[in-house]
């Protein structure tokens, strides 16, 4: 019997607690948080109704090996929570090297031989949680400036696949480098409405060459033409983890050795990863309490894996499962990945949990057939060090999905996309703004984000209302809430919308597409700022209804009028008001309107005031 089986019955018997048919299980060290899935399998044998594992504070790592899976065969409810709010932080793992374990090497650094090549993007994390910079300009943050190209992009090559873009002086280093030396590196780069990574093939004198993604390069040669549109002004950049000992306070390695500063005794190399997967599951599954970082919230993090985007890159994984996910109270913060990708399965709650700087924004994604799934108050913030263009919740092949009394900070990209094949969706009393400093750091770094906060592009039902969009920035196109492509069946109902970049309300009208936008209502937003009506039933009336509503301005009654509209009356123009913070001040009349509207929410109404 070995002696690692030996410790496994003894930490089953002291850390497990029966009482009837419900067992506790501390975890208190990795040891015992490496054995989770053997502690889940003890209690499926035992018949164990509920499981629970209680955290005890700490730092706790998972990998591909004890990832925990939940499968079929589980009869068990299980539950994650913590002992001590804020003191489980729960991440990625990747080698661990101590100084115990290098040798000295100069004045700043000790080296520690490499356990396996660094041959992925990683974050680097001390002791005490706190991003350690590689010796580059990785880190996307306001002091770092050297990792931006002046140039456009040009794309070259007859199969579409390459582009190049000149060398900033700041990095004459990189001149005529072959693709080995370029292995850790990516730049990211505008592709219509999204952001692209992608790897670096070489470098001569003047140019950088990198790849395209496959979708662009399958593109007209008049879409890759207007690709140099959307570019303009836009500028790429560098990710990259090439070596250089600039700094004392850096991570760099070669081939061989990793070279670590020497304040820092223990460094965590931080991948991405899946903390648990939940395949055709009945059983009700609880995770509370914990932290599942990437580093301190006040550190900038680079991509732990999770470039480019794609459904696999979440934390946790909830496929072909009907019982119930619970995702509550929980901190994630400063991930390369996103949290939850769901796949044809029911019940789930995400609520209550602090979401902050991680690169894939994600929340959930949503594929295959699912019903019935909350994200309801929740904080969801980045700051200017993260820089991201996923949505925070991507809704396909759903039906019941309510996303409500969110506050949602900074918006990079889209807070929520409606795709195809969806009903009974609805987006609700939910607070989207961003802060006069991000607007700041926005008009002045990197590339713009053009997006929508609420987009629709898949012809589903959903009802976007009293929700409060505010104060995006004024040059990045970021518009409040869009139908595009042509669809209908949307109602954008009591929102109050102000201070946008773009427009407050987008309908686009496509016209190959004779029956587009139809069934589309407008009642009852306050609206101040641009509105388009392309797609707002100029020359068919089909059902759609614009009513009630209150523009703020003196040149959208005008056109509301134009419209052919089954229902078009009520609307109504304010020339005269304030604008206050968050608060608006109107007349006494169109007040008291607005009053007596019941499709405003009170939290709306509180916000408008008497001029």
């Amino acid at each position: 019997m070995t002696m690692k089986y030996i410790t496994g019955i003894i930490l089953l018997f002291y850390s497990c607690v029966l009482y009837g048919q419900n067992r506790v299980v501390t975890i208190s060290d990795q040891g015992t948080f490496d054995d989770i899935n053997s502690y889940i399998e003890t209690a499926k044998k035992d018949k164990i109704e509920k499981l629970t594992f209680v955290f005890e504070d700490g730092l706790y790592r998972f990998n591909d090996e004890n990832s925990i899976n939940i499968n079929k065969n589980s009869t068990t409810e299980l539950y994650f929570e913590a002992r001590n709010d804020g003191k489980v932080h729960i991440m990625s793992a990747g080698e661990v090297y101590t100084k115990d374990e290098g040798e000295y090497y100069s004045s700043t650094h000790y080296r520690v031989r490499l356990k396996k090549p660094l041959t992925e993007f990683c974050t680097y994390v001390d002791q005490d949680l706190k991003s350690v910079l590689i010796a580059d300009t990785g880190y996307l943050n306001d002091t770092l400036h050297t990792n931006i190209s002046l140039s456009q992009i040009e794309i070259i090559g007859e199969d579409k696949m390459t582009a190049r873009i000149r060398i900033p002086e700041e990095l004459s280093s990189l001149a005529n480098k072959s693709q080995s030396f370029f292995k850790n590196s990516l730049i990211c780069y505008k592709s219509q409405w999204s952001d692209c990574y992608r790897p670096v093939l070489r470098s001569d004198s003047e140019w950088i060459y990198f790849s395209l993604n496959e979708w662009l390069a399958a593109r007209t040669a008049s879409y890759v033409t207007n690709m140099f549109r959307w570019t303009k002004g836009i500028q790429p950049f560098f990710i990259t983890n090439i070596v250089e000992f600039t700094s004392p306070t850096c991570v760099s390695y070669d081939d061989t050795y990793i070279y670590i500063p020497n304040e820092v005794s223990e460094l965590y190399v931080n991948r991405h990863g899946k903390f648990m997967t939940i395949n055709n599951s009945k059983k009700r599954v609880k995770v509370s309490g914990l932290n599942f970082c990437g580093s301190s919230l006040s550190e900038s993090i680079l991509t732990s894996g999770g470039l480019p985007w794609n459904f696999s890159s979440a934390i946790i994984d909830y496929r072909y499962s009907s019982g119930e996910l619970d995702i509550v109270d929980c901190d994630i913060n400063n991930n390369g990945g996103g949290l939850v990708w769901l796949c044809s399965s029911s019940n789930v709650n995400i609520a209550d949990n602090y979401f902050v700087n991680n690169l894939n924004q994600d929340i959930v994604s949503m594929a295959g057939k699912n019903d019935h799934i909350t994200v309801r108050s929740n904080y969801i913030e980045n700051n200017s060090c993260v820089k991201t263009s996923t949505p925070c919740i991507n809704i396909n092949d759903s039906n019941n999905v309510l996303v409500e009394s969110n506050e949602v900070v900074n918006v990079p990209r889209s807070f929520v996309v409606v795709g195809h094949n969806n009903t009974g969706i609805e987006i609700s009393d939910n607070h989207i703004y961003n802060t006069v400093s991000f607007n700041k750091y926005k008009r002045r770094n990197l590339s713009s984000d053009t997006g929508v906060c609420i987009y629709s592009w898949g012809d589903s039902p959903f009802l976007a209302k009293n929700n409060i969009i505010h104060d995006l920035p004024s040059n990045f196109g970021l518009n409040g809430i869009m139908v595009d492509e042509g669809t209908g069946n949307s109602v954008i109902q009591g929102n109050l919308i102000y201070n946008l970049g773009d427009k407050c309300i987008y309908n686009w009208y496509k016209q190959s597409k004779p029956d587009s936008n139809h069934n589309n209502a407008l009642i009852s937003n306050v609206i101040l700022g641009d509105i388009s009506f392309g797609g707002f039933d100029r020359t068919d009336p089909n059902n759609s209804i614009y009513k009630g509503n209150v523009f703020l301005g003196n040149v959208y009654h005008k056109a509301m009028k134009q419209s052919l509209a089954t229902d078009c009356g009520e609307n109504v123009t304010v020339e005269k008001f304030k604008l206050e913070s968050e608060k608006i001040r109107i007349s006494k009349k169109i007040l008291k309107k607005i009053k007596k509207d019941s499709n405003y929410s009170d939290r709306i109404k509180k916000l408008i005031r008497r001029y």
